[in-house]
């Protein structure tokens, strides 16, 4: 059997049968692939993008696709910049400035850091988290008026999707090694 009809021959079984083997090196798949199911690949995977799409934790009938952050946990990031006000306060409110129904963060996130600096340095911060919402009041209120504050808060994943995934324990830790 040549090897483009043996091509043609593996392209019709379903996927949950399909194996290669030698002479075949590579499976491409020029269309969408829907994997319902854990997909376990023994090598590496190269992509040029990627994203979570889970069912939103309490908006019924809408997914919510976050981008992909390599690192050893399934943790969240958010981040952005913010001016402050003329008594050197801001509040940043994560699910807007990340384009989320409001309480969307609280539902994905536990084990919560956050950070805060002056991107010209000059100002001391002092900074909370109060749900959603980043309150950010400078020590010197003079030399901080209208300073640029960048800003990142970091959460661990605690939705539906990932603590009944096979990548946590029981904990919801994300099982680094195994």
């Amino acid at each position: 059997m040549s090897r483009e009809e043996n091509k043609q021959d593996i392209t019709k079984k379903p996927i949950s049968l399909l194996s290669l083997q030698a002479p075949f090196s590579k499976l491409s798949i020029t269309e969408n692939l829907t994997v319902h199911g854990d997909l376990i690949i023994n090598g590496v995977i190269y992509k040029s993008s990627g994203t979570f799409d889970i069912p939103h934790p309490f908006v019924p009938c809408s997914r919510l696709l976050h981008y992909f952050t390599e690192c050893p946990h399934p943790e969240l990031f958010y981040s952005g910049q913010v001016r402050l006000d003329d008594d050197g306060c801001a509040i940043v409110n994560i699910d807007k400035v990340s384009h989320m129904s409001d309480g969307t963060f609280c539902s994905l996130c536990t084990n919560i850091k956050y950070f805060c600096i002056d991107n010209e340095g000059i100002t001391l911060l002092d900074a909370r988290l109060d749900n959603n919402l980043l309150i950010i009041q400078a020590r010197e209120k003079q030399q901080a008026a209208h300073a640029r504050v960048f800003w990142q808060v970091m959460g661990q994943r605690q939705d539906d999707t990932i603590m009944k995934s096979s990548l946590v324990d029981s904990n919801g830790q994300f099982k680094v090694e195994e």
